[in-house]
């Protein structure tokens, strides 16, 4: 008899054959709308071919793994349309990569940007085609899980309550626990079973394909304990919902360590795929834009050395993610050793809290003015970018000195992500505004990064640049 386990296993190994074959296909396909002749698959010319095919379908295959395509989604809550364009992306790019190391003459950039539409468009359409039949079954009482749930608080509520939706695919016979319930007593409609010393009873007669643990794990350790021990030893899985905690702002998710489930919470709730999307952006947008505006850098690098002695640029530790220090690169807009004379004018500061900014900086230049107005000095950022220090959009990067003045250690928040070239900060008044409002700022935008907020900022940059407003 096949089993439940086994039949979901044979699922998911359908679906993967069915997505390289989509590969397959998609290639093919692409290759006809390049004009390329069918005889270049039949007639492969040398073992590179060979070689690209098989790295180009093993890459492809391990990308939608890593996006997590070939796992259950039935406490997901949604259609993986998310997972399918993250693992599409990856494996084009893969695709991509290896047609450079094995250079086959017929795979090109219109092939590969042909290979990711068709294929992620085939891939969404077959698994939406699976999922809402999925979810047709489930309502019609086929492929349901029968579960038992353990605890009675208001987390578990809120699980029973989830739960019980048709589309889950589960169905909540009753739940147990040992807080003095009676059978007349019930939880969102659900039948009181009896306390949990009746568990390996009720496992024994009753058909039950999951446990669902929502005790109060400081006050029911033991309780919990048993649970685990009663369905192990009775083979039934189980599942423990990780929302011990109200951590805030904080995402929480389970990492698994040398077999070792571990909880962790992140900073903020932005989706992975978020951060996954915004680094190729960064990567995209800054490389194109140092090949754009090289003729500018050669422009200013000329002016730099003209207008005063010294290096074109200038290179500065300063303070990124977790904290660790990274060389920021700007174009020299100060006299030499103006590092070492700041001491002798920072009680002209004009700004508060711990950063030094003055609008007639006396270790200025004169081009150098010309540069701090325009913004054009932070360019060069755009290879601190390229090479993973910094991000396009995210709070600015303070020096080592600015940093040792913080007083308080929400504001040391902003260092839980890469630093921007820009942020809100740059585009609501610069320097004009107080360090207060600048460390609020740089919160507010890591509690609510998006890559809509990313491209808002970006738009918005540009007419702050221009308006000039705050820099100095």
């Amino acid at each position: 008899m096949i089993t439940v386990q086994t039949r979901r296993q044979l699922v998911f190994y359908a679906i993967q054959v069915a997505d390289l074959v989509i590969f397959s296909a998609t290639l093919m396909f692409a290759l006809y709308i390049d004009g390329k002749e069918w005889q270049v698959l039949i007639h492969p010319p040398t073992w590179a071919l060979f070689g690209w095919l098989l790295s180009a379908l093993v890459v492809w295959h391990f990308c939608l793994v890593g996006a997590h395509l070939y796992r259950s989604h039935r406490l997901a809550g949604g259609f993986p349309v998310v997972e399918i364009l993250m693992g599409v992306s990856m494996g084009s790019v893969g695709v991509g990569v290896l047609a450079l190391l094995f250079r086959p003459g017929w795979i090109n950039l219109e092939v590969i940007v042909h290979l990711w539409w068709i294929s992620g468009a085939s891939i969404i359409v077959m698994r939406a085609l699976f999922w809402y039949s999925l979810v047709y079954l489930r309502r019609q009482g086929r492929n349901v899980h029968d579960v038992l749930v353990v605890g009675s608080g208001q987390r578990a509520a809120h699980l029973i309550k989830k739960l019980c939706e048709p589309s889950t695919g589960y169905c909540v016979i009753g739940y147990i626990d040992d807080s003095g319930h009676s059978k007349s007593e019930g939880l969102n409609g659900i039948e009181y079973l009896g306390d949990v010393t009746m568990l390996p009873s009720i496992l024994a007669e009753r058909v039950i394909d999951e446990v669902f643990i929502v005790l109060p794990m400081r006050s029911h350790y033991d309780s919990t304990a048993q649970v685990i021990q009663h369905c192990e030893e009775q083979g039934i899985p189980l599942r423990i919902p990780f929302d011990l905690f109200v951590p805030g702002h904080c995402a929480q998710y389970v990492d698994v360590f040398e077999g070792m489930p571990i909880l962790s919470l992140a900073p903020s709730d932005a989706p992975q795929w978020y951060e996954f999307i915004k680094r190729l952006i960064d990567m995209g947008v800054a490389a194109v834009l140092l090949v754009l505006l090289a003729p500018l850098f050669v422009t200013v690098g000329l002016l730099v050395k003209l207008d005063s002695p010294g290096p074109v640029f200038f290179v500065q530790r300063r303070v990124g993610m977790y904290k660790r220090l990274f060389p920021l690169i700007k174009f020299r807009t100060m006299h030499l050793n103006s590092e070492a004379a700041l001491r002798q004018i920072e009680h002209l500061n004009e700004a508060d809290g711990p950063v030094f900014k003055i609008r007639d900086d006396p270790r200025m230049t004169r081009f150098g003015r010309f540069l701090r107005r325009t913004s054009i000095d932070e360019l060069p950022q755009l290879l601190n970018v390229l090479v993973g220090h910094m991000s396009l959009v995210g709070p600015r990067p303070l020096p080592l000195r600015d940093v040792e003045g913080f007083t308080v250690h929400w504001q040391r928040r902003r260092f839980s992500i890469r630093p921007g070239i820009t942020c809100l900060w740059q585009i609501q008044g610069r320097s004009s505004i107080s360090f207060k409002q600048w460390m609020e700022l740089d919160l507010f935008y890591i509690e609510h990064r998006s890559l809509p907020l990313d491209l808002k900022i970006l738009l918005q940059t540009v007419p702050a640049v221009l308006k000039r407003a705050g820099a100095y």
